[in-house]
């Protein structure tokens, strides 16, 4: 079955890009991998203070085994769901690799493609390093009903 990889972090660019991979996943018959990248940098400042991220990443995996992923539930779409740590362009380009996708999706705001969470990035554009078809849905994109 086909894969489309969604990088997803709960924005409104985010829930635009999972839309249109819904949309598309709906259409192609294919599964959704929703990835959600957790800073390594953040994940190492938290340790040094000593505070234990497990609580933290058990309730991102909540949140995305709920209600960040139901408009994929309601339409029927098989999906699953990642929580990984990293640098974000690697991760998500990682994730695809890994699920064999045929596109790599992610939200765009005014400042561009998944620029809030590729400013700690040592690689800035994802797309520019992507091996697979990758598309950057607007924030305020809405599917269009005939």
């Amino acid at each position: 079955m086909d894969t489309i990889v969604v990088g997803y972090n709960d924005s409104p660019a985010a829930r635009a890009a999972l839309a249109w991979a819904a949309n598309e996943a709906r259409h192609r018959n294919a599964r959704v991998l929703v990835v959600y990248v957790v800073s390594s940098i953040g994940e190492w400042t938290l340790a040094a203070i000593q505070v234990n991220t497990d609580p933290l990443r058990a309730a991102l995996e909540q949140h995305l085994a709920g209600k960040w992923t139901a408009p994929l539930r309601d339409q029927g779409i098989d999906y699953d769901t990642t929580v990984v740590e990293g640098s974000v362009g690697k991760a998500i380009r990682a994730a695809a690799v890994q699920a064999d996708a045929s596109m790599i999706v992610v939200g765009m705001t005014h400042r561009g493609a998944l620029a809030e969470w590729m400013s700690d990035d040592p690689e800035p554009d994802l797309a520019r390093h992507a091996a697979r078809p990758f598309v950057a849905v607007p924030a305020g994109w809405h599917e269009k009903v005939d």
